[in-house]
């Protein structure tokens, strides 16, 4: 029998991840955990994943299902939960058979409204885009204009979702306790300290990280994640007494930012991280300054300050971590209308009288 909600109920949401599972170190793992630790505080919420464990305290259910989303037992706990709105937030990004299994959700729903959330753009040949515009009756979230631009031409109902932060878990701390937290973790106390966190990957540009280890009181740290495979190989290149490379998985993630003195997010392949990084918000809410590359959403959301700057290659980036090493930042601030609370209920209300 399907549930449904009546005019004094709240209403049910369905969040839909394909790898919901520990270690919750990496980006689009930890943008669907918060969708449905976010949307269970306000409402009704289930979430579903094909690999992992059932996490009861969040309705976190694992349910065995084949990669296109054919299954009786999902069709099933989607109807027997019966939401109003399903978010299907792909492990692969947005994908052709992305799009496939959002409308194969869809279809479960019975035309509840389903809304897939795209983290990074995909290429897609001739017979994918033909695919893709006969099923853009689905609900699509992007985090960048570009890619808005791109699915508004195909007619689909698109909206810009960005990333959102934990502001009560990511937060600024004093000196002392930056300086316990050094020597938890190994760092030097005396050092000017930058931080990247992320995918051990060529693609992420990571190379210019080591650059910085030729600057005079500066030391490097770069966290892994540990649900991504390193790449063994480019982490030998990166070894230097002036860069920290820890990849254990870091369950206080939010320590290693408030050791920090500054963030540095260097990626420029479009497909190495998510559209909005969460990690720089994540630095910003400790009130760390940041240096990023011209990427995705940032450059769209961010202007250029005395604490926030952009750059293209390592004779940007010197200068900036340098000025930073004598400002006071104020990043903190401009990240408070990302709480995850503000973005979850934007787009609840951006879609709360579409018409699909």
């Amino acid at each position: 029998m399907t549930t449904s909600s009546n005019k004094n109920s709240k209403p049910r949401y369905c969040v839909i991840h394909e790898e919901l599972r520990e270690p919750f170190d990496e980006g689009f793992k930890n943008i669907a955990l918060s969708f449905v630790k976010h949307l269970g505080q306000i409402s009704g919420v289930l979430g579903i994943t094909r690999y992992g464990n059932d996490i009861p305290e969040l309705n976190i259910k694992q349910i065995s299902f084949n990669k296109l989303f054919l299954s009786f037992k999902l069709f099933n706990a989607i109807n027997e939960f019966g939401p109003e709105v399903l978010f299907y937030i792909p492990y692969a990004s947005i994908t052709r058979n992305s799009f496939i299994r959002s409308k194969i959700l869809q279809l479960f729903c019975r035309q509840k409204k389903t809304v897939m959330i795209a983290m990074q753009p995909r290429k897609y040949n001739f017979i994918d885009k033909l695919i893709i515009k006969s099923l853009k009756s689905t609900v699509l979230c992007v985090q960048s204009r570009k890619s808005y631009d791109y699915f508004k031409k195909m007619k689909f109902n698109v909206k810009i979702l960005p990333s959102g932060v934990d502001l009560s878990r990511f937060k600024p701390v004093d000196k002392y306790e930056k300086n316990r937290l050094r020597k938890k973790y190994n760092i030097p106390e005396d050092k000017y300290v930058v931080l990247h966190i992320g995918n051990l990957r060529k693609t992420r540009n990571l190379h210019i990280l080591k650059q910085l280890t030729s600057m005079d009181n500066v030391h490097t740290v770069i966290v892994c994640s540990s649900s991504v495979d390193p790449d063994l190989s480019f982490a030998r290149q990166l070894e230097s007494d002036s860069l920290t490379l820890i990849s254990d998985y870091v369950e206080k993630v939010q320590e290693m930012y408030q050791l920090a003195d500054c963030y540095v997010f260097p990626v420029t392949n479009p497909q190495a991280a998510a559209q909005f990084p969460l990690s720089v918000l994540e630095a910003m809410a400790v009130n760390l300054p940041v240096a990023a590359t011209p990427y995705g959403g940032l450059v769209e959301t961010f202007d250029q300050d005395v604490d926030f700057a952009f750059f293209e290659g390592i004779d940007d980036l010197k200068p900036a971590i340098e000025r930073f090493m004598s400002v006071e930042s104020n990043n903190r601030q401009k990240v408070i209308k990302f709480s995850w609370a503000n973005v979850i209920n934007n787009v609840l209300e951006e879609i709360a009288d579409l018409k699909l």
